[in-house]
């Protein structure tokens, strides 16, 4: 029994060794070891190859099958070409605005947008699961951003998480740091309030019972909301006043959403268009788009129009995505007039064909056919490209006459497994 598992243990490391053999170049030779000196600055290349697997040397070892290392390399080929997919798609989602920095050698390299909103929903969605170390991480991100979008609403969440985790001293001067910074911003009254509950702790940590007085607060605001609305509504119209913190306000305004009376409508629809405080604007738009129906989307289209702030134009096109309102997400694909919303028209396009049929790639090929706008094209190949749409891409590649877009058409379909995509190959090689 030991000889035969002897027998078979080596019989395998033998196929292994000659199949890493066959990869290696007949006569290579190790490179000789480079000078001492300063060291070159780096570049890109393709990252070395793996050293040769170690092979035992055993008498008359046999030769490995062909069937064997034909089906080796033809996982090899099948591992490259999903990698280079991947690269490609993680390309397409950077391309559509890239940041571009000079580095200390004087190479240009390209650094991915950040997703400022997106970033400080993670934070927020991580406070209300009570992980407060990473929100504060997740708002630090946001607070890097030199545009400083959201820095009054995160300065206050991180101010709001640090005292739940007792860090005081440290939460005052995030506190200190907004009302200074901010001192318009309708944070600022928020985080004046939140520094007396702070100082009346008297630096010591939060009690659990402190702790758990907003949960308490919202699910008897939930029971009374579902036992009598009428009694419930206007307490959620006193909190959203003012009468309550922010995550207050904020889970008050989602019950009162899945409410169908009259009033809650109203208070929800005049939240929506009223922006002395923001932060509660772009949730009662995103509560809408979760909840309403045919007259709510109605109601934000015309937000829509009237808003000036792009934030609030951002949650609105975040709220058609989210209720998979298609029809009007084209209308903004074709005519929004700001370029970045524009861009996420198309690329919220490319994400939503999966889920709702192929009416998307219709709309999408349309714009590519009447727009001259490079970087408004680029976003529709990508978005073609995250549908895996080969078929639109390659009546895109047949009809383009700009050498750079066709280059950029055909550099993705080479990474797509699809019949169409290989029959247009077949046909470029001809």
């Amino acid at each position: 029994m030991t000889m035969r598992l002897l027998f078979r243990t080596s019989t395998l490391v033998i196929a292994l060794g000659a199949l890493g053999a066959l990869s290696a170049p007949a006569g290579a030779q190790a490179p000789a070891p480079a000078p001492l000196g300063p060291a070159a600055p780096p570049a890109f290349a393709a990252p070395p190859a793996p050293p040769a697997p170690f092979v035992f040397a055993f008498a008359q070892a046999p030769d490995p099958s062909p069937d064997r290392a034909a089906s080796a390399a033809e996982r090899a080929q099948a591992a490259e070409e999903r990698a280079e997919a991947a690269r490609q798609r993680a390309a397409a989602r950077a391309e559509a605005n890239p940041k571009v920095r000079i580095d200390g050698g004087g190479f240009r390299i390209a650094i991915p947008p950040i997703d400022v909103d997106a970033i400080y929903e993670q934070a927020r969605e991580a406070i209300e699961r009570s992980r407060f170390d990473i929100a504060i991480q997740d708002l630090d991100r946001v607070l890097m951003d030199a545009a400083k979008t959201r820095a009054d609403a995160a300065m206050y969440w991180k101010a709001y998480s640090q005292s739940r985790i007792a860090e005081s001293q440290a939460a005052l001067k995030t506190i200190q740091d907004l009302t200074k910074e901010f001192a318009n911003s309708p944070w600022a009254k928020d985080a004046k309030a939140l520094a007396v509950e702070i100082q009346a702790a008297n630096g010591q940590p939060v009690s659990a019972e402190l702790q758990n007085d907003e949960e308490l607060k919202l699910l008897a605001l939930r029971g009374v909301m579902q036992a009598d609305p009428d009694k419930g509504v206007p307490i959620i119209e006193k909190m959203l006043a003012g009468g309550g913190s922010p995550r207050v306000r904020d889970r008050a305004l989602f019950v009162l959403s899945q409410s169908r009376s009259a009033r809650a409508r109203e208070i929800m629809l005049n939240t929506a268009k009223n922006n002395n405080n923001p932060e509660l604007q772009r949730s009662a738009i995103r509560y809408l788009g979760m909840m309403g129906g045919a007259e709510d989307r109605e109601a934000l289209n015309g937000i829509y129009r009237s808003a000036t702030d792009p934030a609030v134009k951002r949650a609105i096109v975040a709220s058609y995505f989210m209720s998979g309102n298609i029809e009007r997400m084209i209308d903004l694909a074709k005519n929004e007039k700001d370029p970045d919303l524009r861009r996420t028209a198309i690329r919220n396009l490319g994400m939503m064909n999966r889920q709702n049929g192929a009416s998307t790639s219709d709309a999408l090929v349309s714009i590519y056919k009447a727009d001259s706008s490079i970087d408004i094209r680029r976003q529709v190949v990508n978005s073609l490209f995250m549908q895996h749409n080969a078929r639109a891409l390659v009546e895109l590649a047949r009809a383009e006459k700009d050498p750079s877009m066709k280059k950029e058409l055909v550099s993705k379909l080479s990474t797509m497994k699809a019949p169409e995509a290989t029959d247009y190959m077949l046909e470029l090689l001809k």
